[in-house]
């Protein structure tokens, strides 16, 4: 269990430092990323238990990044520092993503420690949000919450993603202690995850995001419906706590600055509806232009000026869309790439909530909210251009992409044909 800790211990403390630090990407920050991934990765390796799945995902992973380097490398990009820069980045990227897959199988019997590092960043981010809201409107100012972050739909965009994980974790305590009597410690556990879950849902709605507060009410009702259509009675209770919190959040949770900033449907943060939509339309120009090859990892903003025909006066360094920019940046292939590997650990994550009956279950249930709320706020802006984000998606996507190996373990111990 030694290089286990090591490689928890390692990737625990590069995430953390990597999410607290919300300023501008430099290169050594990006090699100082990209070295705690690797040792994190060496440690696993060193573990000498890899996983005993297949390597399509990690090669899928892998094959992403390496559009990135021959944009580099062959001078395709417009921006060959930037992209650089992108490359070290995303090789970071996929480390996490390496990494958390095989700390699944390493950790297979106690599964939700893998998610704690990413539960435990979202509540400390949910608590110092908090903070700020509450101080903010004690000295007469509005208030806002945006954590460590300077974007409120960043900040939104990481709450969105460890809720679903947290309140899952919290339902597998509570339904574990129905297998035994239940203690005071079962209820405390489960009590305080619903209540770090519930911490991160009032942050997204103190941090004014719209986007943000509706991708995470998706996300939770997204678990809901899969938890209805499980297997089990057990499974009926917690599809509708997280129904329930939905609705209930929607309902109950909305403070008067919320509604004043939904009531204002036009307008964003710095930026109109219809100018987002007005970057969107001359993005697309641009994607036909630079065709398969795309423009280099990081190179948007350079490029996109020679198509900009509205919003003259405005800098656009984001198109405001993941989706878009990443379909520039990488063009057809990398696009195509990132897609087939989102689709691959979606479709496995819904073959461990049809096989499954144990904790590999209440993960994967954790993890389709996860990149549900993920999928939807990335349609208006750009999540997946902030490291931290970008490292927790990373994480999840991981964790999805080892549990087939875990539920197929745990069948193969009861005796059970795995199919």
């Amino acid at each position: 269990m030694g290089w286990s800790w090591m490689a928890w211990g390692v990737l625990g403390a590069t995430l953390w430092g990597m999410t607290l630090v919300q300023v501008d990407l430099t290169v050594a920050k990006s090699v100082w990323g990209v070295m705690g991934m690797g040792m994190a990765g060496l440690a696993v390796y060193l573990r000498r238990e890899l996983h005993p799945g297949g390597w399509w995902g990690l090669g899928l992973a892998v094959a992403f990044w390496g559009v990135g380097v021959w944009q580099w490398a062959s001078g395709v990009t417009v921006t060959p520092l930037r992209t650089a820069e992108g490359v070290m980045e995303l090789g970071g990227y996929v480390v996490v993503f390496g990494v958390a897959r095989e700390l699944v199988w390493s950790f297979r019997r106690r599964l939700w420690w893998v998610a704690a590092p990413v539960v435990g960043i979202g509540a400390l981010e949910a608590g110092l949000g908090m903070a700020q809201w509450w101080l903010q409107r004690g000295s007469g100012q509005s208030p806002m919450a945006t954590g460590s972050y300077g974007s409120r739909n960043a900040y939104a965009g990481l709450l969105e993603m460890t809720l679903p994980l947290a309140v899952w974790a919290g339902v597998w305590v509570w339904g574990r202690g129905k297998e035994r009597e239940k203690g005071v410690w079962t209820s405390l556990g489960a009590s305080g995850l619903f209540g770090l879950g519930a911490g991160m849902l009032l942050g997204t709605v103190m941090s004014l995001s719209r986007m943000g507060f509706l991708a995470a009410l998706s996300g939770m009702v997204a678990t809901g419906v899969l938890a209805a259509g499980g297997r089990g009675g057990r499974r009926v209770w917690p599809a509708l706590l997280a129904v329930g919190v939905g609705v209930g959040a929607f309902v109950f949770m909305p403070t008067d600055e919320w509604i004043a900033r939904f009531a204002g449907l036009a307008v964003t943060e710095d930026i109109s509806a219809d100018g987002r939509v007005q970057i969107w339309r001359d993005t697309w120009p641009a994607i036909v232009h630079y065709g398969w090859k795309g423009c280099g990892l990081w190179g948007f903003e350079s490029c996109f000026y020679a198509f900009q025909r509205g919003m003259v006066d405005y800098r656009v360094d984001y198109a405001h869309n993941d989706y878009l920019q990443v379909l520039l940046e990488m063009g057809w292939v990398g696009f195509g790439v990132g897609v087939v590997l989102v689709g691959r650990v979606l479709g496995r994550l819904w073959w461990v909530t049809q096989r499954s009956e144990g904790e590999a279950w209440f993960l994967g249930v954790g993890c389709v909210g996860a990149m549900v709320a993920l999928v939807l706020h990335s349609v208006v802006d750009f999540n997946l251009y902030f490291p931290a984000n970008a490292m927790v998606a990373a994480w999840v996507l991981g964790m999805g992409e080892g549990l087939p190996g875990v539920v197929r373990w745990e069948l193969g111990r009861e005796g059970k044909v795995v199919g």
